[in-house]
């Protein structure tokens, strides 16, 4: 069995990203619920994180993944870790996406090109 754990790791390292999105969840990290909708000038996505802080957020963004992870930073408090990796559409506008933090609600909103 650990010999064909070990031939899967080999295979996910030729694949950088897929590997760490797999190595994080391993770690502990939770998959948080997200909603994507798209409409006619915007892509939405709201990513819900309960009991997360907003300066405990890190999001990373390129012209084909957006990825929402947390991190348990506080001291004496064990805060939930979250990690999700949304796929994007192609012909959408990463430079200009913004996001907003409200009642435990990431709201992205990623326009689409013209």
């Amino acid at each position: 069995m650990t010999r064909e754990f070990d031939s899967v790791v080999e295979i996910f390292k030729l694949h950088p990203q897929i590997y760490r999105g797999i190595e994080r969840t391993l770690r502990g990290y939770r998959k948080p619920h997200c909603h994507i909708s798209h409409g006619q000038k915007n892509v939405e996505i709201q990513v819900k994180l309960p009991d997360i802080k907003k300066k405990d957020i890190e999001l990373t963004i390129n012209a084909e993944t957006l990825i929402v992870m947390t991190d348990n930073k506080e001291k004496g408090y064990k805060l939930p870790a979250y990690f999700r990796k949304i796929l994007l559409s192609p012909g959408l506008s990463v430079s200009q996406a913004q996001a907003r933090f409200s009642k435990e609600t990431l709201n992205i909103k990623i326009p689409k090109k013209r």
